[in-house]
């Protein structure tokens, strides 16, 4: 697939990965702006992985098509530049955003954030960054544009210097930095992180409608569905009794099951998740001897942003080296696959390199 981003390794039973993995890109941050009102009560639970299996979707409204939408499939060229506001966003029953005019100093506090920041509006109006740059795929491709924004680390007095008119993060955000948040009057949205594509792409919705650039907005998530469509379309090819059964495995020793956007991906690819399949939810231990009984044909290692690379390596080449799991078809006949991009959890638009990835691990030849 020429426009997936991930690198993909396939891990033979033979073979060293060696260097070459790649640092990962991961998390996601609330916001809120200057000049907006900002409604909200309750807190989200945090998954410290960044793969919640407690979330829901963030949208606009439900059962209606919501303002995000509008704005995203109605920006025409000569528009955006004159974007309408105030914009309103209701991202929960008691939660809703309110910017009276387009922010121009944003602040992200997570990675998920600062990757669908850089992806829909430009340098100039981003005052700060989560900190967490990690090898992300934005910074690395263009330092020269995102090297000389000031890093936030999680500071509350390093974010309020940066007078930012609107703040972004997740759910998950320190309790303690959303009280400030809150107490200084500065707008913040704050994601939920999604179990479903579908969810995610709902949340790039969102975040660029309250951004202001709704050409960006349209053209990013046009992109996210034509290719979650070409991969469903192979998908609908694949037989009942030939769809892989494939599990996500980290050096944490745990597996994303039911309620993740993990086996959201494997389903949107046409295979099956064994984890879910035994009843496993959420982000869950699992032994090896469970990853026996379930005997997976495909195996993906997922690293997380707070692997680092020599970490990850040295769990990738005991897992394969591992006598106990020999007997398993993904190890025996050398299907292990690394995804070390977080793309798998990663809250933002490269979830959709996540799902090709998984989708040509599973089926390398109808992908050629």
């Amino acid at each position: 697939m020429s426009r997936m981003k991930t690198r993909m390794l396939a891990v033979m039973a033979a073979l060293s990965l060696g260097a070459g993995l790649m640092a990962g890109c991961g998390g996601g941050g609330d916001a809120s702006s200057s000049g907006s009102a900002v409604t909200s009560s309750g807190t989200e639970a945090a998954d410290s992985s960044g793969t919640s299996s407690e979330s829901a979707s963030v949208s606009a409204s439900s059962g209606e098509d919501s303002a995000a939408d509008s704005a995203a499939s109605s920006g025409s060229s000569g528009e955006t530049a004159e974007a309408s506001y105030p914009r309103e966003l209701q991202v929960s029953e008691d939660t809703t955003v309110i910017l009276e005019s387009r922010p121009e100093r944003v602040a992200s506090l997570v990675f998920g954030t600062d990757e669908m920041l850089l992806g829909l509006t430009d340098a100039e109006f981003i005052a700060g960054l989560s900190g967490l740059d990690n090898g992300c795929a934005y910074l690395a491709a263009d330092a020269s544009v995102y090297e000389d924004i000031p890093r936030i680390n999680e500071n509350a007095e390093i974010l309020m210097d940066l007078e930012p008119d609107f703040i972004i993060g997740s759910s998950w955000v320190d309790e303690d930095l959303k009280a400030q948040i809150a107490d200084s009057g500065i707008p913040f949205y704050g994601y939920t992180t999604p179990k479903t594509l579908e969810e995610q792409v709902q949340i790039v919705k969102d975040l660029g409608y309250l951004l202001g650039d709704d050409e960006k907005t349209e053209a990013l998530v046009q992109d996210m569905e034509e290719r979650i469509q070409a991969v469903e379309t192979v998908a609908d090819g694949i037989a009942e009794e030939d769809k892989v059964r494939v599990m996500a495995y980290n050096m944490h020793e745990s597996s994303n099951a039911l309620g993740t956007i993990f086996d959201d991906m494997v389903t949107t690819a046409g295979a099956v998740n064994v984890s879910s399949e035994a009843g496993l939810e959420g982000t869950a231990k699992i032994s090896k001897e469970q990853i026996v009984e379930m005997n997976p044909e495909v195996i993906i290692l997922v690293e997380w942003a707070s692997d680092t690379d020599e970490e990850f390596q040295a769990f990738v080449e005991t897992l394969k080296s591992d006598e106990s799991l020999q007997t398993v078809d993904a190890v025996k006949n050398g299907r292990i696959y690394a995804s070390t991009d977080n793309s798998i959890t990663n809250v933002s638009q490269f979830a959709v390199d996540g799902l090709e990835f998984i989708a040509e691990s599973c089926y390398p030849d109808l992908y050629k």
